[in-house]
């Protein structure tokens, strides 16, 4: 998805459509698909990245942000007791 023309547009109708916001993961997302539209207009110079070369800067990027974050690029609450992804009710005892 990070190659795709107007994938800000696109993230943001699946937030939108999904009704599902993830607050902690929304700044780290916009970093990237800000990196990734400035690598794919390429330089100053009129030199451009190839996609594979794209993805493989947007690749370190996220793993910096690992790295730095302590390995904290996901929702914590994600790994809470009790959360059950696939049910309507996510707190609770998985029935």
């Amino acid at each position: 998805m990070a190659l795709e023309p107007n994938v800000a547009t696109t993230l943001s109708d699946a937030v939108s459509g999904s009704g599902i916001k993830d607050t902690f993961a929304q700044p780290i997302i916009e970093r990237l698909v800000k990196l990734g539209q400035q690598l794919r207009k390429g330089s100053a110079d009129g030199s451009m990245l190839s996609p594979g070369d794209v993805l493989t800067n947007l690749t370190e990027e996220l793993k910096k942000i690992h790295v730095s974050s302590g390995g904290a690029v996901m929702n914590p609450l994600l790994h809470m007791p009790g959360m059950n992804h696939d049910s309507q009710c996510n707190i609770g005892p998985n029935v």
